[in-house]
């Protein structure tokens, strides 16, 4: 590895291979980074070589494809989701539109589908086809423009995002919604938090499936989405 760039590196964010076998960072320096977590080997930087084939800025999400252990996505602040294959170094095709600033970038492997949220007021959650690359749908809320920071899908039937909402009142509300994937109506909310929302997760298997943990300043909060 390269010590003197990796100390200049500050890194964004990590994700783990379906398998267990391999994981992805992405950082400060517009670059991915596969390592082996056998051998805890650096193994691949992904990276651009044009304007077209790896990012031009800042990465702050990376996922894998939950069924496919050599091929992961990426996405920052240079409005593009990245779509990379773990045995080349430039990416192998791309998105045009989401400006990532925050963990707000899951994949469904059961329809096929990328859920990515943005930091800005306007289409700042949108629904994608993995195979295509072209865009399914907006998910926006009537009453409010949400910045959003983290995002996740939530079984089969909702999704999760998580930032800072414009209030009709003119105001700001730090909020968590739950909303419905086929309605794209918002389920739920929990709103009224001292910070924005910078993180959530998904319990996905198990007696806690649904759980959802949200982090918002020094708080986590637990919700159960049965409930």
């Amino acid at each position: 590895m390269d010590k003197e760039r990796d100390s200049q590196r500050e890194t964004l964010c990590l994700a783990v291979s379906p398998a267990g076998a391999k994981a992805a960072t992405g950082g400060s320096d517009s670059t991915v980074r596969l390592y082996d977590l056998h051998t805890h080997q650096s193994i691949l930087t992904c990276q651009a070589r044009t304007v077209m084939d790896g990012h031009r800025s800042r990465v702050f999400a990376v996922t894998f494809h939950p069924e496919r252990e050599t091929e992961f996505i990426s996405a920052g602040w240079d409005n593009t989701i990245q779509f990379w294959d773990s045995r080349q170094e430039q990416a192998v095709r791309r998105i045009w539109g989401p400006h990532v600033c925050g963990e707000a970038l899951h994949v469904d492997a059961a329809k096929n589908q990328i859920l990515s949220g943005s930091c800005r007021t306007h289409d700042s959650l949108e629904v994608w086809d993995y195979g295509s690359g072209l865009k399914v749908c907006d998910v926006s809320d009537p009453q409010q423009d949400s910045k959003i920071y983290t995002c996740h899908w939530l079984g089969e039937s909702h999704m999760i995002a998580g930032g800072q909402a414009n209030t009709p009142a003119g105001g700001q509300d730090n909020t968590l919604a739950v909303i419905n994937r086929n309605s794209l109506q918002t389920e739920g909310r929990l709103g009224g938090l001292g910070s924005p929302v910078f993180s959530s997760s998904v319990c996905v298997c198990g007696k806690r499936s649904g759980l959802i943990a949200v982090s918002s300043g020094t708080s986590v909060y637990l919700l159960d989405h049965h409930k």
